[in-house]
């Protein structure tokens, strides 16, 4: 199956310039969402975590899969004020507005491998912020999985101290 061409390209959204990487259309076909989780699975198999850790809210949708499929924990990153309890938070600036990210203290453990696992990987700053926010909390990064790479804006560069795991590649912005 190729699953590039199950990505929606949406030319100028959200903002002029910009192509939109819609993955719903693989979510939406069973055989496409199947050879998604099953690729992915392999990878997250190879590297025996304890622990997958997701990025809100594209990255629960297949992180959550993982780790039921895996038969570890999940540990959701999220955005400012939806996690009670103490929380670690990591603000940054992002692709097209100012983040907050936060994780539960406690939700991994020192030692812990850990991959985290995203969407879409385009800059590679939110993956990085993750990264750095579960290694202060004493886990080790085992991988970075996503199911697309934006190739031109250069995020693995930005990743390059953990391994990165992309099934998809877009070598240029206007590339449909």
């Amino acid at each position: 199956m190729d699953l590039k061409n199950s990505i929606r390209s949406i030319k100028d959204f959200p903002k002029k310039g910009v192509y939109y990487r819609d993955l719903n259309p693989i979510y939406l076909n069973p055989e496409a969402f199947k050879e998604v989780i099953n690729k992915l699975l392999a990878f997250a198999k190879s590297k025996s975590p304890n622990k997958i850790v997701s990025i809100e809210s594209s990255g629960f949708i297949i992180g959550s899969v993982l780790a039921k499929e895996l038969g570890i924990g999940f540990a959701p990153i999220r955005k400012y004020g939806k996690l009670p309890f103490e929380v670690l938070r990591a603000h940054f600036p992002s692709d097209f507005r100012d983040t907050t990210l936060e994780i539960q203290l406690g939700a991994v453990k020192k030692n812990e491998k850990v991959i985290i696992c995203d969407d879409l990987i385009a800059t590679g700053g939110t993956a990085k912020v993750a990264a750095e926010m579960v290694e202060e909390l004493g886990a080790k990064i085992v991988g970075i999985a996503a199911i697309a790479e934006l190739d031109y804006l250069k995020g693995r560069e930005l990743l390059k101290q953990h391994e990165l795991f992309t099934l998809i590649k877009f070598k240029k912005q206007n590339e449909i």
